[in-house]
């Protein structure tokens, strides 16, 4: 395949590519494309043979003598097309009424996809990996809660969008609840659902190195863990152990930082392959983003109803009582 981003390309006589795209800039076929040939704002000449569609956007189509184009020619938008005497193409000439790419452009389009889910999976692991993280272990290992909080969801937005656009108030709100929070949520079930499958992936073939989702959401159903009341006996806040004046009750150290880089990558390059498959890649995907939505959701309830621990002078006072 022969891909040009803002440069010309050229298919010199007696050369052949397999496919030929141009965006930004002209194309040249003086020898062979076996397939199709697609240009995006710019010109195209053939003087060659293309076997498969010829597809312009934006742009003028020369065919000079003896040129042949064995499948169609669609001219999108204010696309023009000379064709020579001795020119011949096999197919038809359309001009849809809408930008047609073909196969060739809707492989580049699910992968310039797969990339920006991809970018926004690491972003999220960057700024969020821990929730993220957790997320993904509720779904793998606390599956009956999740699904739960998922229905719980799936019927409380539309309730609260309707109930909004009750007041003239409340209409702001369920315009910003429909349009901003369900893709909002949508795009978040998604990363955690693919984050949750490319950990089970990666501990499949040995690569994970962390630790399991068990122990995670087991992590985030106890909370995390304070002073004395939580430490190993003999441990510095035990009872019968020294205390550092001031230390008593506080909270133990935050823990390391989580970044599932490799595994929300992995998963939405997998989400993204089970996508092809006709109408079950689909339903598949789009039932776990639900779950994977319920799933965060979960995990903001877990810590929301954890119980708040007060360090200073009064919980020594209470602990003295």
């Amino acid at each position: 395949m022969l891909v040009r981003v803002g440069a010309p390309a050229w298919v010199r006589p007696g050369e052949t590519e397999r496919t030929v795209v141009v965006v930004g800039a002209d194309a040249v076929v003086d020898g062979t494309v076996l397939d199709d040939l697609v240009v995006v704002g710019g010109d195209a000449r053939v003087t060659g043979r293309v076997a498969g569609d010829v597809v312009m956007v934006g742009g003028r189509l020369a065919l000079e003598p003896g040129a042949r184009v064995g499948g169609d020619v669609r001219l999108n938008g204010n696309s023009r097309l000379a064709q020579a005497p001795g020119a011949t193409i096999d197919g038809e000439v359309e001009r849809p009424s809408g930008i047609s790419f073909g196969p060739v452009a809707g492989w580049l389009l699910w992968l310039g996809v797969t990339l920006m889910l991809a970018l926004a999976g690491l972003l999220f692991a960057v700024v969020g990996g821990r929730q993220l993280d957790e997320a993904a272990a509720l779904l793998l290992r606390r599956p009956g809660p999740v699904v739960v909080t998922t229905l719980v969801l799936i019927a409380a937005v539309p309730i609260l969008a309707i109930v909004a656009f009750l007041t003239v108030i409340g209409i702001p709100v369920g315009i910003a609840l429909l349009v901003a929070l369900v893709p909002a949520l949508a795009l978040a079930g998604y990363l955690v659902a693919a984050t949750a499958l490319g950990d089970v992936v990666l501990r499949r073939l040995g690569r994970s190195g962390r630790e399991t989702p068990a122990v995670r959401a087991a992590r985030v159903e106890s909370g995390p863990t304070y002073g004395r009341e939580a430490a190993m006996p003999g441990a510095p806040g035990t009872p019968g152990a020294p205390v550092a004046p001031g230390t008593a009750g506080e909270p133990a150290a935050a823990p390391a930082a989580v970044h599932p880089y490799r595994e929300v990558a992995l998963g939405v390059v997998l989400f993204q392959l089970i996508l092809l498959i006709p109408f079950l890649g689909f339903l598949l995907v789009a039932i776990a983003a639900h779950l994977g939505a319920g799933a965060l959701a979960y995990r903001t309830w877990l810590v929301w109803r954890r119980p708040r621990f007060e360090a200073g002078p009064g919980l020594e006072a209470r602990e003295a009582a």
